[in-house]
Parts: C-alpha cells; structure tokens; sequence
C-alpha cells in the first residue's frame, strides 16, 4: 500500500476488486510458476489493511467468487 498511500487518504471511499484473489490463490493465476503469484501470509495482511481504512472512510470490496474453481492452486475434493 506504501504505493498508493497518498490516492487513498484523498479519496472518500476505497473499492478494492478482484487483484486480492490472485494473491491469495482464488484467482485464476498463469499455468506456469502459479506459486510465485502468491504472497506468503497475505490474506492476513489484506484484512488488516482493510480494517485500517475502514476505521475512517468506506471500503467496498468486490469478489470474483467464480475464479476459485478454476484456479490451478484449488485442492481437489
């Protein structure tokens, strides 16, 4: 977030989409070298960042719920 610290205490509200799930390993993600899209302990990360700004200003966040079945890190049942 160092990155884009300042574009977020300007706005009114943040929305957050889709980039999250490839972090996490939800989205779908290269067929090769699909391990090195992830960031170890992000997921933690994620939501403390989000509580962080939602302590002062809205945060929307919008989920591809559809891409975790087709990711080629998804454990088979």
């Amino acid at each position: 977030m160092p990155k884009y610290r300042d574009e977020v205490e300007k706005a009114e509200a943040v929305f957050i989409a889709q980039f999250y799930d490839l972090r996490m390993g939800g989205q779908p993600v290269p067929r090769f070298e699909a391990q090195s899209f992830l960031i170890p302990g992000f997921k933690a990360r994620f939501r403390e960042t989000v509580k962080r700004i939602a302590a002062v200003k809205p945060v929307y966040v919008f989920a591809n719920n559809t891409s975790i079945s087709r990711s080629p890190l998804r454990e088979e049942n």
